[in-house]
Parts: C-alpha cells; sequence; structure tokens
C-alpha cells in the first residue's frame, strides 16, 4: 500500500511546539527565578520550554483543586451531573477551616454556585461539598482523584484530600501539576471562564448580602492574556500558583511552588510567561479528536472514512520561524474494508528546516463494514437506475 506524502506549508500567525534540547530561542536570556521549584511548558504540545527543580515533591496547598475542578467537569461531560443540581451542604464541609464561603449544614447551593466558589474564591468548603455530590463522600472522591492521577501518568502526585490543606501523604510535583494544568485546560477550556474571574458573586438571591468571591490569582488582573488557573498557600507548602496565559494563539503554562512570598510567587511566573512569549511561538496543527483528512474504503458500506487526531498536537519553535514549519501528512491511498473506528490510518508529521518536530497519529472516525452479497446487489441496483 502506496504511502501519499503531502507537505504543506504552515502560512499561520499563531506560532509553534518543541521541547526541551529542541528549542533554541535566537539571543536568548539567562533565566533567573528565586523559588526553588518552577516550569514552563507550551499547552498544545505539552513541550516544557525551561524548568527548575520540576520533580521536587511539595505540598500543593489549594493547587489540589486543579483535580478536584478536573474531576467536577468530567462528571459534567459524562451526565453524572449538571450545573443546576441542588447541592446540599454537609455537616462535614461546613466545619472545615481555611478559605471559605461559609456553608452551613443543609444549605442548598446550585452546582455552578459551588464550582464558581472553588474555581475563584478557592473554597475549602465549597470543594467539599462539590466532592460530597459527584462522588458520595470526600474519601470516595479523592480515591477517585488518585485513580485519575495515576491514568494521567502523575507518578509524583498523591492526593489525601480535594481541598488542599496540608495533610500527610498529600504531595505533588511542579511537573504534575503542569501535565494536569494542560490536560485541565485542553479538555475543559470552559474552565477559564470562570478562573479568568477576578471577582464574581454567590448566594445572589440574597441581594446586598450575597457572598463576594476575590481570585488569589492576581495575575488574571494584571497580566495582559492571564486567565486562570489556581494559586495556594500554606504554612507547608509555601506560596504556589499554577497560572496560564494565551497570546496571539501561544497559550503558556508556568507552575511555580514553595515560594518565600506572593510577591516571589507572582514575580517568578511573570518572569517565566515574558520569557515565553517572548522568544516563543505555538503552531497548533491538530485537537484530540479533530477531522484531519480522509482516505477513501473500498468494498465498505461507506465510500470514504474521516481520519481523526488520536492527541492534542503542536509544536513550538522560536519566534518568527513558525511560518517556516512544514505540515507532513501521511496515509494511504486507500483502504479496504472492514475498518474499524480507532484503528491506526496514519500519522500528522511537523517539520522546521529539514528536523521533524513531533507526530501524531490519525484514527479510523468510524466502522466502515465490508459489502455483504446483499448490500453489494442493492448497491448495484441503485447504480443501475441512477
Amino acid at each position: 500500500m502506496r504511502t501519499l506524502a503531502v507537505l504543506m506549508v504552515l502560512g499561520l500567525a499563531w506560532g509553534a511546539a518543541t521541547g526541551p534540547g529542541t528549542v533554541q530561542a535566537a539571543g536568548e536570556a539567562t533565566v533567573r527565578i528565586a523559588s526553588p521549584s518552577a516550569l514552563l511548558m507550551e499547552a498544545v504540545s505539552g513541550r516544557v520550554l525551561w524548568e527548575k527543580d520540576a520533580d521536587r515533591r511539595a505540598s500543593p496547598a489549594s493547587v489540589t483543586k486543579l483535580m478536584t475542578l478536573f474531576l467536577a467537569y468530567e462528571a459534567l461531560a459524562e451526565g453524572r451531573v449538571s450545573l443546576d443540581d441542588r447541592v446540599v451542604a454537609s455537616e462535614a464541609a461546613a466545619s472545615l477551616g481555611g478559605t471559605q464561603i461559609w456553608l452551613y449544614p443543609g444549605e442548598e447551593m446550585p452546582f455552578r454556585d459551588i464550582l464558581l466558589a472553588v474555581a475563584v474564591g478557592s473554597a475549602n468548603d465549597a470543594a467539599v461539598a462539590l466532592a460530597e455530590h459527584v462522588a458520595g463522600s470526600e474519601e470516595a472522591f479523592v480515591a477517585l482523584m488518585n485513580r485519575r492521577a495515576e491514568e494521567l501518568g502523575l507518578g509524583d502526585t498523591r492526593f489525601a484530600n480535594c481541598h488542599g490543606l496540608d495533610a500527610e501523604d498529600h504531595y505533588t510535583s511542579t511537573r504534575d501539576v503542569a501535565r494536569l494544568s494542560r490536560e485541565l485546560v485542553l479538555r475543559f477550556p470552559q474552565v477559564l471562564e470562570l478562573t479568568s474571574q477576578y471577582l464574581a458573586y454567590v448566594r445572589q438571591h440574597l441581594g446586598p448580602d450575597h457572598t463576594e468571591l476575590a481570585n488569589r490569582n492576581r495575575l488574571v488582573r494584571f497580566y495582559p492574556g492571564a486567565d486562570g488557573l489556581k494559586t495556594g498557600w500554606t504554612r507547608q507548602a509555601g506560596y504556589c500558583v499554577a497560572v496560564t496565559a494565551c497570546r496571539e494563539g501561544t497559550r503558556l503554562i508556568v507552575v511555580v511552588m514553595a515560594s518565600a512570598s506572593r510577591t516571589q510567587r507572582d514575580t517568578d511566573a511573570r518572569i517565566l510567561l515574558n520569557y515565553g512569549f517572548g522568544n516563543f511561538a505555538a503552531v497548533p496543527a491538530a485537537t484530540r479528536g479533530e477531522v484531519v483528512s480522509g482516505v477513501p474504503v473500498r468494498l465498505g458500506v461507506r465510500e470514504r472514512v474521516e481520519l481523526v487526531a488520536a492527541d492534542h498536537f503542536g509544536a513550538v519553535v522560536p519566534r518568527g520561524k513558525q511560518r517556516d514549519v512544514q505540515r507532513v501528512l501521511m496515509i494511504p491511498d486507500y483502504l479496504t474494508a472492514p475498518v474499524r473506528s480507532g484503528s491506526a490510518v496514519g500519522e500528522l508529521a511537523l517539520y522546521l528546516d529539514g528536523k521533524e518536530l513531533g507526530r501524531v497519529a490519525l484514527l479510523a472516525g468510524a466502522d466502515v463494514p465490508a459489502l455483504t452479497w446483499s448490500t453489494l446487489f442493492v448497491k448495484l441496483v441503485r447504480m443501475i437506475l441512477r
């Protein structure tokens, strides 16, 4: 079966993606930050552009709530909960300390407001109420958190609760937080509609007695393009942040952990964002499940099958080189039925100056059963009667 390679230069002003050792920014300056652990990632490709001790384990504080939000959006996507659900606050939720919206036992609040209180206000009581509503208990929800962390390959992460207050056997790493942030943003970009808000309100039915939520992520107000994600602080964790910002189609994720102060944390995050936007650009090529191409099918009930990307795919290149990226589509001239949905059919690759930046598998988007004698006869009759 012959392979067709189609080369198309991407004339996009979007920008591109690569990783450590493959991205070289012309005249790049040395990056210095004070925080002990940090990482800069381009979101679409997932490539790391800069890092410092990114695998050290640390207490995540309220950055924990990124997984809480992730599981909440999964439950919404699967129809297990809805934004209009009435969440009833338990004694356990209402008694939790730290940042809160002062839920009282038995209080009912729409799931959408509970979600907002977690995403913007970082409310610990709302996080527990959310967990209990989704999984039946916080313990069951934490089990889901750890299972999902394992499935996502977060090998340096372990959760003991859904809110982030210091606890034994509750830890993560800067790299794992960046990976989780990327998965959250790419799978559920609607989360940014919440995390980008600097001020929000719940209990609005109470009129002037409504509860104001103030976002502790000052970057969403003061850094152009920043629209998420989560800050955290405890005595054990220090000051932490997972921040994402988008400019001209390039989305960056920065994670800073264990800073000595909020000012240091925010300053280091700004330094890394400025470095990323100043030196690199992203070239998105495909999103997970996006139709990239199609292939004719012989002897099938359908004459053509769409090919979809197996994962989010793009590249990062030095700023100014994004127009030089080449798109290489490698697919067969045709397939012969039967074709099974999800089977690997071809690949899409990106190249710059003759060097491969990466590739993604292309999967059959649907089943195409083979023609039977009866379906073949019907098809022949239809062709004759045309």
